[in-house]
């Protein structure tokens, strides 16, 4: 009897070993943990865009308007800077940026009956800004961020007058004008490393008075107020580096 029922428990846990094996086989590993991702840490890269800068030039003494009009065109630079997110969902940040333009316009005046004609141009060929910027993660990889700080802008301005026979410039100023700069923007980190953004900048430049250095027949510097805003609206990608970028 005690032969048997030793046989008995051997059969048993042949037979038990293979669907015990059977279970274990069929548990899957647990899944991988989701990476983390944080907007701290530093980052470099690239824009392009659409711009336009309403102008206006006006008389200082009479504050009349002399020309009207709206400079514009293609904006592309590049932009660096660096966020802290302080709890799950805010994040501030400072960044530069520095974008080269292509935005111009010019006005056509006629001084008095069969008077010269007289053209205003003025072209916008590159501004930079320094903001600080703070963001709210409506998603933990989707940031919503207002931004503001200080703005330079280079203006290119220059008038010509069409005494017969030919067409002589009647002065320029080449001008590096400060002011301000507020906006409003979407940014998606869609890799631990990498974010796409889009974004609308205004530049407040007010009114400066601007001297216009003479040339051709003009013999006295031409004096007006230029008064100037500039609008762009921009997507980008950033390359985002660091101790805590993508952990």
């Amino acid at each position: 009897m005690k032969k048997l029922a030793t046989y008995a428990v051997a059969v048993a846990g042949l037979i038990g070993t293979p669907a015990l094996a059977a279970d274990m086989a069929v548990k899957a590993p647990p899944p991988p943990p989701a990476p983390v991702y944080s907007w701290s840490g530093c980052y470099l890269g690239g824009n392009v865009g659409y711009g336009w800068a309403p102008t206006k030039w006006s008389d200082p003494t009479t504050d009349l308007e002399f020309a009207s009009h709206t400079a514009a065109g293609v904006v592309g630079g590049g932009q660096i800077g660096c966020d802290y997110q302080f709890n799950p969902r805010w994040v501030i940040g400072i960044r530069g940026m520095f974008d080269g333009t292509d935005m111009s316009a010019d006005s056509h005046k006629v001084i008095g009956a069969g008077g010269p004609n007289i053209f205003d141009h003025t072209r916008v060929s590159w501004f930079a800004t320094l903001t600080g910027r703070i963001g709210y993660t409506i998603q933990p990889i989707t940031l919503l961020y207002v931004e503001g700080g200080a703005a330079w802008e280079r203006d290119k301005l220059d008038e010509c007058c069409l005494p017969a026979p030919a067409l002589v410039d009647d002065g320029f100023a080449n001008v590096t004008r400060t002011g301000w700069t507020v906006g409003v923007g979407l940014e998606h980190m869609f890799r631990p490393n990498w974010s796409a953004f889009v974004e609308y900048n205004f530049i407040g430049l007010g009114t400066d008075t601007i001297t216009f250095t003479p040339t051709g027949f003009a013999t006295s510097p031409s004096i007006y107020n230029i008064r100037q805003g500039v609008h762009t609206l921009l997507v980008g990608l950033n390359y985002r580096f660091g101790a805590f970028a993508g952990r």
